[in-house]
C-alpha cells in the first residue's frame, strides 16, 4: 500500500490546524459505510489518528493466519499477500468465545490485527463464521473524532480497489476540486465527482452547495473522483 502524505507534521502544522477544529460535532460513520470499506470485502487498513498533539500511524491487517512463530503471527490477506505482524504477549482477543488470550491463537484462524507502524499489535479479533464485525470501541477509537485520514483496500470479487478517506475542513472549492486542512496540518486537494453523493446535513444535498469552512469526509478510490462527501458540521 503506497504511504502517501502519512508523516509527521511539524508542531507549527498542528498548531495551524487547532484554529479548524474548535467547533463541537465530529464525524459518525454510518453502518452503511463501515460496512462497504470494512466489512468483508476488507483487505487492509492504514488509518491516522490523532489524539491531542499526538499523531499515530495504525494498520489494521485482515487475514487467515498461516504461521505462528514465537511473538509473530503470519496472516494471508484476502488479495493474496502475506504478512508478519509481532503481536504483543498481553494483546487483547476479542471476538470468539474460544479464544481469549494470544497463546490461544492457532493456523487456520481469521482474524484483524491491529498495530500502530513498527510496535507489536495490541488487539487481536477474530472472526467468526459471519465475517468481521467492528465493536463501538473499535470504530470509535479508529474512525470517530480522532480520525485525520486513512487508505483501506477491498476487494469485491477479483477486483482490488484502494480507497482513501480524506476528512478535513474545506479551505479552497476550485472548479471540481476541494481542498481540505487535515486535523494534523496537512492540506490534500481532492478531485470531486459532480454527482457525488452528499450526506450528513440536510442543508447541504449536492456538491454545488459545499462551501469553505464546512467539516467534511471525502471518500475516493485512489487517482479518481470522491464518490461520496460527507458533511460533518461547520468548522469555525
Amino acid at each position: 500500500m503506497n504511504r502517501r502524505r502519512f508523516m509527521y507534521l511539524a508542531v507549527a502544522f498542528v498548531a495551524l490546524s487547532s484554529y479548524f477544529w474548535l467547533a463541537g460535532g465530529g464525524m459518525a460513520l454510518s453502518q452503511a459505510v463501515i460496512s462497504r470499506f470494512f466489512g468483508n470485502s476488507m483487505v487492509r487498513a492504514e488509518v491516522i489518528v490523532q489524539n491531542g498533539g499526538a499523531v499515530q500511524d495504525w494498520r489494521i491487517d485482515r487475514g487467515v493466519i498461516t504461521t505462528i512463530s514465537g511473538s509473530s503471527i503470519t496472516v494471508q490477506e484476502r488479495d493474496g499477500t502475506s504478512v508478519t505482524v509481532e503481536v504483543s504477549p498481553t494483546a487483547r482477543v476479542q471476538g470468539a468465545a474460544k479464544f481469549v488470550t494470544v497463546p490461544q491463537l492457532k493456523r487456520r484462524l481469521r482474524v484483524v490485527l491491529y498495530h500502530q507502524a513498527n510496535l507489536p499489535a495490541e488487539l487481536v479479533q477474530v472472526e467468526t463464521g459471519g465475517g468481521v464485525a467492528l465493536s463501538q470501541a473499535v470504530t470509535s477509537r479508529f474512525f470517530g473524532n480522532s480520525m485525520v485520514r486513512a487508505e483501506v483496500l477491498v476487494q469485491n470479487g477479483g477486483a482490488v480497489q484502494d480507497w482513501r478517506i480524506d476528512r478535513g475542513v474545506i479551505t479552497a472549492i476550485s472548479g471540481s476540486s476541494i481542498t481540505l486542512q487535515e486535523r494534523d496540518g496537512t492540506s490534500v486537494t481532492v478531485e470531486v465527482s459532480p454527482t457525488a453523493r452528499v450526506q450528513g446535513a440536510y442543508k447541504f444535498a449536492t456538491v454545488p452547495q459545499l462551501k469553505r469552512r464546512l467539516r467534511v469526509v471525502l471518500y475516493h478510490q485512489a487517482n479518481l473522483p470522491a464518490e461520496l462527501v460527507q458533511v460533518e458540521g461547520a468548522g469555525r
